[in-house]
């Protein structure tokens, strides 16, 4: 269960429209008490896996040169969506999906490395 708890400067330390503050703590201790009645918890996040913008896939040497990305209409943002499975694979040791699920600034590192970025 999240509380978030805000300050106001400047303002009275309880305004009239809320209630007072044993009833808010009773409120919170009901709802941690029986989940129930808690605030539903969110929905697992969805998929960050990118879909393949073609079919056309390239060697790592040639996503490498940005003007040759530029003339082919590559996303130069997002080259590894150009690469084919087993170039991935060799390049990178993991699945796309095990890519995708990185933090982003991971991605970028990795990238950077493979010179991709």
């Amino acid at each position: 269960v999240f509380v978030c708890v805000c300050v106001c400067v400047g303002r009275s330390p309880s305004p009239p429209n809320l209630p007072p503050r044993q009833s808010i703590r009773q409120a919170i201790s009901k709802s941690l008490a029986n989940p129930s009645t808690a605030t539903p918890t969110m929905p697992p996040r969805k998929s960050r896996t990118k879909s393949f913008p073609s079919d056309r896939k390239f060697t790592v040497n040639e996503l490498q040169d940005v003007q040759f990305c530029e003339r082919n209409g590559v996303d130069i943002h997002k080259r590894e969506l150009y690469v084919s499975d087993e170039d991935f694979q060799a390049l990178f040791k993991m699945s796309r999906e095990d890519l995708d699920s990185l933090p982003e600034w991971k991605k970028k590192q990795l990238k950077k490395k493979h010179g991709i970025f």
